[in-house]
């Protein structure tokens, strides 16, 4: 339960982590990327932000406990309380629903 109320209260919604943030436009800078380059990347960062907070809570924390805390199927299988196989269908079926909206967010900005 603990480790619930933390997920929830670890970032609110459409929130873009600052580390992250600075993390990858240093790493932009250092390769000599454009200024350009820089504002998108923030920009595809918040939008992955939201994206993600926007998934049933379920497949949220699954995603989260993977990419962002790099633990593994058993590790979170354990954390959450559910069988290892539930574990990475929530990441399979979080990443498919990721996958789709995303990709229908770029087609209607490309065909603008």
């Amino acid at each position: 339960m603990a480790w619930r109320v933390a997920l929830d209260r670890k970032r609110k919604p459409g929130e873009v982590r600052l580390e992250e943030a600075a993390e990858v436009v240093s790493k932009l800078r250092a390769d000599g990327a454009p200024v350009d380059e820089i504002a998108a990347s923030r920009q595809m960062m918040s939008l992955l932000e939201r994206l993600v907070s926007s998934l049933p809570r379920d497949l949220r924390e699954a995603l989260i406990l993977s990419a962002t805390e790099e633990l593994t199927s058993a590790e979170i299988s354990q954390v959450l309380g559910i069988p290892e196989g539930s574990v990475r269908t929530r990441l399979l079926r979080a990443r498919a629903i990721l996958r789709e909206k995303l990709a229908a967010l770029l087609e209607h900005k490309h065909a603008r």
